[in-house]
């Protein structure tokens, strides 16, 4: 644009005068801009109907109902003074913004930032919160692993215990997060002229045997998901100095491990490193756009592997309050491609690729909307131009699109709420998945509205109902899950959702509505339960599982209402194992 301009310039005086005029009026109109605030839909309640369900008598309430917040209305006057940019911010907006980031201090006294999505910021009432720290300790110290200390990182199982691997892996991890094509990756391991990808193999492996639900196999070959997580992380620095996909693979994987074993702040760490090396090998853009000759088997692969880093870097994200990596205007690259496969099982998972696309694509969608959640309900900063009526706006046009995700769910992946509770989850993981990390997105858009109150708080805000509702209703599909072999496996790659929806039951479990108080105590003790059951496997469910042991002692919290003494609420925990815990 500069050449052009210069060169119209300097041919002619008068048309350098016209161009300097119209410089000078896009400058007068860029200052004097006034940025309105877009139009949203109006916000609705979505009471899950499953067995036991209540609906609150919102209008014979309101007569005597005193809101945690102002109610979530629109000015629809045409005030221009309340449309021009603010100098400065909003109080309530800054509040918000300001006042849910939290540090940690872990095991090893080490102080560490957790942000405001991480949703610590509710429990600041509790005991463990004091000078502005919130410390989490473990009860016992972490017995030490049996497994050498430096494996030997090119020692397979035995051919048994790979194929029993390879096949939960397929089965149960990879749905979920599509990076590899069974077929393409079972030929390549049977071509003898080809190195077996040692560091991807033990990344997929140190999952696998994190899934298993008998030990037996793995204990006969001394093994265990860490002793293969070793091996990947011993080949590490190799495999980083070498970008390429089945590399970056590998590091997605690791991420997710870290994720289910030790907690975000590490899967946050190595995601980035995952998404580093997929930019570098162009993973970003579009595969159609290259001049060399790519096979559809290779973009498709491209795209696969693009997208899962874009998964784990929003997961990774929301779990510790920390920023996206990826930026959704940065990069190009289309869904995977659909195949025959995938409208022949199209909730289910297809035996030849191991793959459950059709579910994944609205993974994806939704976790598009859980970034965008993210960049506006919490962040550190508010803009200058921020005021509470915009805010409320933004609040109601990403409700809006939250239940538009919902409700364009084809027939064969809408799992409604009155199947909650009949212990018949969906038939693939990917589609559990979502509908869990739905109902936890609901959760993260509203619960900056909702203030945390006593006991004797007589009514709920219309965020804390919708709050309330989606952790009852994750709750259930969570204990379907558990009670169903087949899918009990994907509630480990759900621990963050299930500790969310344990911080609104938490605080809703000694409400003055008995309904609420009762079904908020219920769910609440059912994932205690779902915690307890699984922290044996998966490391970081005891973090979880010590943090609301703890606090629903102190809260004097107990299954039955009735029972609310102190005494109580001890002898209701004390049957329950203490727990060990890693690092936070």
């Amino acid at each position: 644009m500069e050449h052009i301009l210069s060169e119209l310039v300097q041919n002619d005086s008068q048309m350098a005068d016209v161009v300097l005029h119209e410089v000078r009026k896009l400058e007068e109109d860029r200052d004097s801009a006034i940025i309105t605030p877009p139009k949203a839909k109006p916000l609705e309640f979505r009471y899950a109907i499953f067995p036991g369900s209540h609906v609150p008598d919102t209008k014979s309430a309101s007569s005597t109902c005193v809101t945690n917040i102002p109610a979530i209305t629109i000015d629809k006057s045409d005030d221009s003074t309340s449309q021009r940019i603010a100098l400065t911010t909003d109080p309530e907006v800054e509040k918000i913004c300001n006042n849910r980031d939290q540090l940690l201090l872990d095991d090893e006294g080490r102080v560490r930032h957790c942000g405001n999505s991480s949703g610590l910021y509710l429990l600041q009432g509790s005991r463990k919160y004091q000078n502005d720290l919130f410390k989490i300790r473990p009860r016992v110290t972490a017995t030490i692993n049996r497994v050498d200390i430096n494996p030997d990182p090119t020692a397979l199982p035995s051919p048994n215990l790979f194929a029993y691997l390879v096949d939960v892996y397929f089965s149960k991890i990879n749905p979920v997060f599509p990076l590899l094509h069974k077929g393409e990756f079972m030929e390549r391991l049977n071509r003898s002229e080809q190195e077996m990808p040692y560091f991807l193999v033990n990344a997929m492996f140190s999952l696998s045997a994190a899934l298993v639900s008998s030990e037996s196999m793995l204990n006969k070959e001394n093994l265990d998901a860490e002793g293969f997580f070793k091996k990947a992380r011993t080949l590490l620095d190799q495999a980083y100095n070498a970008s390429s996909i089945e590399n970056a693979q590998g590091l997605a994987l690791m991420s997710i491990y870290y994720h289910i074993s030790q907690g975000g702040v590490k899967s946050w760490m190595y995601s980035g490193m995952a998404i580093r090396m997929a930019e570098d090998l162009g993973l970003h853009r579009d595969p159609d756009i290259w001049n060399i000759k790519l096979t559809t088997a290779e973009k498709e692969t491209r795209k696969r592997t693009w997208w899962v880093c874009y998964l784990i870097d929003r997961f990774s994200s929301v779990c510790v309050g920390r920023p996206v990596s990826i930026d959704d205007q940065q990069f190009d690259t289309p869904l995977p491609s659909l195949t025959d496969d995938d409208l022949l099982t199209p909730n289910g998972v297809s035996p030849r690729t191991g793959l459950s696309l059709r579910p994944f694509h609205e993974v994806i969608k939704l976790h598009k909307l859980i970034g965008r959640i993210l960049s506006t309900m919490y962040i550190v900063r508010a803009p200058l131009t921020s005021n509470s009526p915009k805010f409320r706006t933004s609040l109601m046009d990403l409700d809006s699109q939250l239940d538009v995700w919902l409700n364009s769910l084809p027939a064969d992946l809408a799992y409604v709420p009155t199947n909650y509770g009949t212990g018949n989850p969906p038939k693939s993981p990917t589609l559990i998945y979502a509908h869990v990390w739905y109902h936890c997105a609901l959760i993260l858009l509203h619960r900056p509205f909702v203030l945390r109150t006593e006991s004797s708080s007589t009514c709920q805000s219309s965020s804390a109902l919708i709050c309330i509702d989606a952790a009852n209703s994750l709750t259930s599909i969570v204990t379907s899950c558990v009670s169903c072999p087949r899918a009990s496996e994907i509630v480990l790659f759900l621990l963050f959702p299930i500790f969310t929806a344990s911080t609104i039951l938490l605080l809703q479990a000694k409400s003055s509505d008995q309904w609420i108080a009762n079904s908020s105590r219920a769910s609440l003790f059912k994932n205690l339960e779902t915690l307890k059951q699984i922290r044996e496997r998966c490391g970081y469910a005891g973090r979880y599982y010590t943090i609301l042991h703890d606090l629903i002692a102190e809260s004097n919290i107990t299954p039955k209402q009735e029972a609310g003494s102190e005494s109580s609420t001890i002898a209701s925990l004390s049957g329950m194992e203490q727990p060990a815990c890693l690092q936070f």
